[in-house]
């Protein structure tokens, strides 16, 4: 349970990059559908990348990503063997006669022994190099879920980029130099890229249909920023059963009966430079009731990311149509403000429900 801590009140500054040299106002029908204006929906989230991390890639002619810049100030707002005495050794006992005249011809007579050879069992092959090959594989999953699988042998312990749909994040290969992951598909085809270091970059894709019903915000950063997706659904406040979050995922069998969304936190925060992706999604096309959902993102401002700038990048997908994609950078407070929390309401359109 979150103990209330003092919140920071942001002031919101919305950028277009390159050429568009203003703010797009009711762009298209997701706006329309979330009722609120393209400033908001482009605000879809606040995530962090390094300065070396690639953006997303824009195919030739295609006009920039837009990009967000959000500053903030505060408000006041151990096992013994037993050691025995060496016994007398017992008199030695010589068998009869006969008998031993019995076990000299039998010993006599005896074949040597000779171990048996085996025709029949092949001998091990060494390993050769094809059995070192990366793969990545996808199988379909539950409410648009695509369950993600990398096989690498020879590389135990390693980690791995993975990319979909404009969203990235860092994994860990197992002991056997494996990866199972349950991935939110945003978009579909669903292409996925994982690359290993020294390999080369491994592709595969999956069609998932059923993304159509679902709605999808997605936020990625990197480093050690403590960012915070949460979505409170149908009114629900903090702590309460709506209020979806990290420390609350939900469902994904609730979200497929159309009962509520979940979060899916991707990516391993103990690797060296981790990148982290949160995913939020809710049955839109499924639902079992009526209302709206309002989505926020936090940021508790640590002695990691006081004082600088987190640049990210976040996604926005509606009953699976085309990805929205936002570049975003978030200004953190200075240090002196170590354990309150960014909180960003206004990155995001408030999400209008109807019951199917």
């Amino acid at each position: 349970m979150r103990i209330s801590p003092r919140y920071i009140r942001v002031a919101t500054v919305l950028t277009i990059a390159a050429a568009t040299g203003h703010v797009m106002q009711n762009s298209d029908a997701i706006a329309a559908r979330m009722g609120m204006g393209d400033a908001g929906a482009d605000a879809v989230a606040a995530v962090a990348m390094p300065a070396d991390t690639p953006g997303p890639l824009t195919a030739p002619g295609e006009p920039p990503i837009p990009r967000i810049e959000v500053e903030a100030g505060l408000s006041f707002i151990p096992g013994v063997s037993e050691l025995r005495p060496d016994l007398p050794a017992p008199d030695r006992l010589e068998p009869p006669e006969e008998h031993r005249v019995a076990a000299l011809e039998t010993a006599s007579d005896a074949s040597p022994l000779t171990p048996e050879i085996r025709s029949d069992i092949a001998p091990a092959q060494p390993m050769t190099a094809a059995d070192c090959s990366p793969k990545l594989t996808a199988t379909p999953a539950a409410a648009a879920m695509v369950q993600l699988t990398l096989t690498a042998p020879c590389n135990p312990f390693v980690e791995a980029r993975i990319t979909h749909g404009g969203v990235s994040f860092k994994a860990l290969t197992d002991a056997d130099g494996a990866i199972s992951v349950a991935v939110p598909a945003l978009e579909s085809p669903a292409r996925f890229t994982a690359t290993l270091p020294g390999s080369a970059e491994m592709q595969t894709r999956i069609e998932v249909p059923e993304l159509a019903g679902y709605d999808r915000i997605a936020v990625t950063w990197s480093g050690q920023a403590a960012l915070e997706l949460h979505a409170f659904e149908f009114g629900a406040d903090y702590d309460q059963a709506g209020h979806v979050w990290r420390g609350n995922p939900g469902s994904v069998d609730l979200a497929a009966a159309g009962r509520g969304g979940f979060l899916t936190l991707l990516g391993n925060a103990d690797v060296a430079a981790p990148v982290m992706a949160e995913i939020y999604t809710f049955p839109a096309g499924l639902a079992t009731r009526s209302g709206v959902v309002r989505l926020s993102l936090e940021a508790e401002v640590t002695a990691g990311s006081c004082g600088r700038e987190i640049a990210g990048h976040t996604v926005t997908i509606m009953g699976g149509e085309t990805p929205k994609p936002v570049d975003v950078t978030l200004s953190v407070p200075d240090c002196d403000a170590i354990g309150d929390f960014l909180v960003l309401n206004n990155l995001f359109d408030t999400l209008k429900i109807a019951a199917k």
